[in-house]
């Protein structure tokens, strides 16, 4: 439902809405930036104290490297973080990696229990329980598609952001981080509605508003294509049959997915040793594979027990999520617009002295 109200924002308001995202300088991403910070202190920990801490520490690490701006290095203490910390081996040590070490630790658990009971429910039954929870719908859709306007924003903080607004409008907010339907409701409508919205900037601006719209940026240049004002009036007939595609690709989703969840829950039979041997596989081709660097991997696996031991004392790798991801974002626009003041200061001086 994200994803078609997504797409359905593309089709009927791509021309009004590229002039709003025009409108989005360095000055408005830092500040939108900002506001997600501010985020941070109510994401997936009970206290704001630790939630605040936590994600003041992803904004270091997003500091690690070389700065976007001057580059200059910081934080180097080793050969392996010269590039800096990758988004994807962040995501990948402080989400996957805990998750391996609890499948491996011993769990006290009563009488040996170690399934999870699954209850039988028809197509109409799960369409019903998901329009009961309209408002988590809602506010997961309507997120997705502001967030994916913002060029340089992605999915994580869409679903993160609706995440914690659906978890603050909520009466019980103890089962949310326990299954809450809600919870998965509003962060995978706020991941696909950003899916939409996200190539308006990139095809009315050439700015993707995403990695996905970035990879998408260099297969319309391979064909020839140039993202621009003049793109739907010289190559209409491509364009359409394109984000006419992301609409049939909604709805197919949706079928393969109801197909392949009657068997997907067989995954839950598979021995937790065999699970997590398979996850850490996973992991670590997947980090490799991105850049083809071992660094990867062991920052990866750093980051990993590092949060599988704060997860110990309360902590959440949410918040640290979310500070590496808008750390960058914060920086590189709070140094542009410093540099564009102090030229338009400059101007002023030059302006004045020539009167």
């Amino acid at each position: 439902m994200g994803g078609v109200l997504g797409v359905l924002v593309l089709i009927f308001f791509t021309p009004t809405l590229s002039q709003w995202a025009l409108g989005f300088g360095p000055s408005h991403l830092f500040w939108v930036a900002i506001l997600g910070v501010t985020v941070i202190g109510s994401l997936g920990s009970g206290s704001v104290i630790k939630g605040l801490f936590a994600g003041f520490v992803g904004l270091w690490i997003s500091t690690i490297g070389y700065d976007p701006v001057l580059g200059v290095e910081r934080f180097n203490y080793s050969e392996h973080l010269g590039g800096g910390i990758n988004i994807i081996a962040a995501l990948v040590g402080l989400f996957a990696i805990p998750q391996v070490l609890s499948m491996l630790t011993p769990q006290d658990l009563p009488g040996g229990v170690t399934k999870f009971a699954m209850e039988a429910q028809s197509i109409a039954m799960s369409i019903r329980d998901t329009l009961v929870r309209w408002k988590a719908l809602l506010v997961g859709s309507v997120i997705g598609v502001v967030v994916g306007l913002i060029p340089g924003a992605g999915g994580q903080i869409a679903g993160l952001v609706s995440y914690d607004q659906t978890k603050k409008m909520s009466r019980d907010k103890a089962k949310f981080g326990k299954g809450e339907p809600a919870g998965v409701i509003a962060a995978e409508s706020a991941n696909n509605a950003m899916v939409g919205p996200s190539l308006v900037p990139l095809l009315t601006l050439s700015v993707p508003g995403s990695p996905t719209a970035a990879v998408l940026l260099g297969g319309l240049l391979i064909h020839g294509l140039f993202p621009g004002p003049a793109l739907f009036s010289e190559h209409g007939p491509v364009v359409w049959t394109f984000i006419n595609s992301l609409l049939v690709g909604q709805l197919l989703m949706c079928v393969f997915g109801i197909m392949i969840s009657r068997y997907s829950r067989f995954v839950m039979d598979i021995p937790e040793y065999y699970m997590a041997a398979a996850i850490t596989v996973l992991a670590v081709f997947g980090t490799f594979s991105v850049q083809n660097s071992f660094s990867d991997v062991f920052v990866m696996m750093g980051l990993g027990i590092t949060m599988y031991f704060a997860s110990k004392v309360g902590f959440s790798p949410s918040p640290v999520v979310l500070g590496i991801i808008l750390g960058p974002i914060a920086e590189t626009n709070f140094l542009q617009g410093q540099i564009i003041a102090q030229v338009g200061t400059v101007w002023c001086r030059i302006s004045s002295e020539v009167r």
